[in-house]
């Protein structure tokens, strides 16, 4: 994991060569999927610390998504 942070500096830059030449963002993972009514959204902490560890805490973020959602 995190493997992009042990390259060399030479690597990297292929490495976002390769991504940029194919049509993906620089540094996050490629959207192949585009114009759709669906999305699943995820999403992970730097290092994945955990944040969300209680079922309190899940809810909160979950009334928060769909109070804005509902008022977009």
């Amino acid at each position: 994991m995190y493997i992009y942070r042990t390259l060399t500096p030479e690597q990297k830059a292929e490495l976002v060569q390769q991504r940029l030449s194919r049509g993906y963002p620089p540094h996050s993972p490629p959207h192949t999927i585009r114009d759709q009514e669906l999305y699943f959204i995820t999403a992970a902490c730097y290092e994945h610390k955990h944040h969300m560890s209680t079922e309190a805490r899940r809810q909160e973020l979950l009334d928060l998504l769909i109070y804005y959602l509902r008022n977009l």
